[in-house]
């Protein structure tokens, strides 16, 4: 499992690289590299990559929501990009697609993201 965190601008970009994120230590590591860059950075602007995923557990989608709320308390956004179509289903389902920016690719989101 990696995470890959890199900054384009005022962007920090943050690449999940597992087709399937759903064990426990994956989610928790995930989380902790996203709570870590919300806490650090003034003004956090995110990008989550998920080009590489096709599948997610309920309780990742829990913590982009979670910190979404907090990089938008500090006057940052966290914006997804790559989603697969499988993943989309999953967000419109679970009633979160109106909640995330969405984007094609990480470079779109970093164009375009507020």
């Amino acid at each position: 499992m990696t995470t890959e965190v890199t900054e384009r601008g005022a962007f920090h970009v943050v690449r999940i690289t597992p087709a399937r994120v759903e064990t426990e230590r994956e989610v928790e590591q995930i989380a902790f590299t996203l709570n870590a860059l919300v806490s650090e950075i003034e003004k956090p602007r995110l990008v989550v990559d998920l080009s590489g995923v096709e599948f997610l557990t309920s309780r990742v989608l829990g913590h982009l929501v979670a910190l979404r709320s907090r990089a938008e308390a500090k006057e940052g956004s966290l914006a997804i990009a790559g989603v697969s179509f499988a993943l989309m289903e999953v967000l419109r389902l679970t009633r979160l697609l109106p909640i995330f920016p969405l984007f094609p690719t990480a470079d779109e989101a970093v164009r375009r993201a507020t």
